[in-house]
């Protein structure tokens, strides 16, 4: 077990029975199929201002930082979600803001750009009762994003936020956007591990946060992941007003 996985199962154990979560027949994350090999330039994480306990971001880039060979950055996105999305009286449908996104962000990054949007609504596609997250452009036909909803997802605040529950929602933050990130690359078919499929917040906190060894091999050879995870990495706030988030890694 890895010093990420330990840290994280321990938060997990602290917090995640403290979040009532309903399963029915919902699903975590929408399932994809195989798409052509790819390898991401850049991974961009756009924050929505509704998003307002934002204590995760910086660990959230640092973790994908320590695996990931291409940087990832995080910057806010203003991105206008009005009923005209609308799935469900209180729920976004998941295809339509995906549409917006993509047209708000075509002019960032080129195709290999790998686009994930944090937003705190509520999401679904039919006929799922809600979704923790949906990734789009797997085909290749476009280049990949992935809306991620953290209504049900985000570890529940105090205020201020402990430790625990910022790792928490970091932890599962990190889970949804590496998962989607290698079945971007036209990996869909990696099952194993961190890329386990969760139908559920308690099947998502029980599985791994690292590769399968046989997965990270072949990511490695991809070059998707790092051959060797960095140690550490420090955040540095730069820009604020303009919602930025840059890293310094400790290689």
């Amino acid at each position: 077990m890895s010093l990420r996985t330990a840290a994280f199962n321990v938060y997990a154990l602290l917090v995640a029975a403290s979040a009532p979560f309903t399963v029915g027949s919902a699903i975590a994350e929408s399932e994809v199929t195989r798409g052509p090999p790819r390898v991401p330039s850049e991974i961009i994480i756009y924050i929505h201002p509704e998003v307002t306990d934002r204590d995760f971001v910086g660990p959230l880039v640092c973790e994908l930082e320590k695996v990931l060979v291409a940087p990832v950055s995080a910057k806010d996105l203003p991105l206008l979600l009005g009923s005209d999305l609308k799935a469900t009286q209180t729920q976004l449908d998941a295809t339509q803001v995906a549409d917006r996104f993509r047209q708000a962000t075509m002019a960032e990054g080129d195709i290999s750009a790998f686009k994930h949007f944090i937003m705190a609504q509520d999401i679904t596609v039919r006929p799922y009762n809600y979704l923790f997250a949906s990734t789009f452009g797997i085909d290749g036909e476009t280049s990949p994003l992935q809306i991620i909803s953290t209504a049900r997802i985000a570890s529940r605040y105090s205020k201020p936020p402990t430790a625990a529950q910022i790792a928490l929602t970091t932890q599962r933050l990190y889970k949804i956007i590496i998962r989607s990130i290698v079945q971007s690359t036209g990996n869909a078919s990696l099952s194993g591990c961190v890329m386990s499929f969760a139908n559920s917040i308690v099947e998502h906190d029980r599985k791994s946060s690292d590769f399968c060894a046989p997965d990270r091999a072949h990511l490695v050879h991809q070059g998707v992941l790092r051959e060797r995870e960095i140690d550490g990495c420090q955040a540095v706030a730069q820009g604020k007003s303009r919602g930025l988030v840059s890293f310094l890694r400790l290689e």
